[in-house]
């Protein structure tokens, strides 16, 4: 992963940032209450002027601005990895193992025997016309 810190943005991008995240924001926190409940509020009409007014005129007054949204991004990306993950072992990976216990199922055939010299499972050979036009 690219430290944000290292990488110089051009203004192009910087531009680019400020356009788009100026009309995300419009649309996500202005025209949509507005759809839904028809509530017309000011202050997505600021922000997105905030970010519009440089972008067009200096972008590269949005260079603290990016950085810092990389930089709270980064964070998010961070936690929401750590949520997803976890609802999905505990929801998908935890109740199978459960439920093959429960069944008394083993597939990596775990169980201890005393009896045998070696837990080794002897594979067939392969020649080499095996690993040929594999698909």
């Amino acid at each position: 992963m690219m430290d944000e810190k290292t990488k110089k943005m051009t203004k192009k991008e910087l531009r680019s940032f400020g356009l788009i995240t100026g009309a995300i924001m419009l649309v996500l926190f202005g025209a949509a209450p507005w759809l839904i409940s028809g509530k017309l509020h000011k202050w997505p009409f600021i922000i997105a002027a905030v970010l519009w007014v440089p972008a067009l005129i200096f972008p590269m007054l949005l260079e603290p601005v990016y950085h810092g949204w990389m930089k709270f991004g980064h964070v998010m990306g961070w936690i929401n990895t750590r949520i997803i993950l976890s609802i999905m072992f505990y929801l998908i990976i935890a109740p199978i193992g459960l439920i093959m216990k429960i069944l008394g199922k083993d597939p990596m055939q775990r169980k201890l025997d005393s009896s045998i010299e070696s837990y080794r499972i002897v594979s067939d050979k392969k020649d080499k016309s095996h690993v040929e036009r594999i698909f």
